[in-house]
């Protein structure tokens, strides 16, 4: 045998070990982030177009967070960057650490059915520069706008009647509050 044909045979003999390892190595499929689901016993939740769209009738589940502040990744939206949130007619309660963290929300559209924002619900939405809230509001949480750092207005609801003195921690850039006089209570 020749110098020639050994060296073509071992060319040839290690471009057929590429073609059997690439069709032999293990297929690892990567699924898409869900788009919608669920998160309260009759509410859901869609995700198009950075929009996250909340619908259905009662109360959003609550979430947690750690001391850190770090928000639990059982959130269904944790790894979708949305920048506006619709929340629809029938949602009564925004759920505690819903949006926490969303730092690429801009804007929140509430519907006259809310009456409730939970703990920490918009926490660190740092993009976040003004929510309107309607007036069916009666109760607003701790932490609930805490380290909005873009935040500059928060016009508190006719109708609320309790709020709590950390509800807008860290959100410096705060420089216009308004209190309705139907608050009871500041705890």
């Amino acid at each position: 045998m020749n110098r020639k044909n050994t060296f073509g045979s071992r060319i040839g003999l290690f471009l057929m070990l590429l073609v059997i390892m690439a069709i032999c190595r293990p297929f690892h499929a990567y699924a898409d982030p869900e788009t919608k689901g669920t998160c309260g016993d009759h509410v859901t939740w869609e995700y198009k177009d950075k929009t996250l769209v909340i619908r259905g009738k009662g109360a959003m589940k609550d979430y947690t967070y750690d001391d850190y502040g770090t928000i639990n990744s059982t959130l269904p939206w944790h790894n979708l960057a949305f920048t506006r949130l619709i929340v629809e007619e029938g949602v009564t309660r925004i759920g505690s650490v819903a949006f926490g963290m969303s730092t690429d929300l801009e804007t929140v559209t509430l519907p006259d059915t809310i009456d409730e924002i939970g703990e920490a619900a918009f926490m660190g939405c740092e993009k976040l520069e003004s929510i309107k809230m309607p007036k069916t509001i009666k109760s607003i949480e701790m932490k609930a706008f805490d380290c909005c750092w873009n935040l500059t207005s928060l016009y508190l609801p006719d109708g609320l009647t309790v709020a709590t003195q950390q509800m807008c921690t860290g959100a410096n850039n705060l420089k216009d509050v308004r209190f309705p006089d139907t608050l009871q209570k500041i705890e």
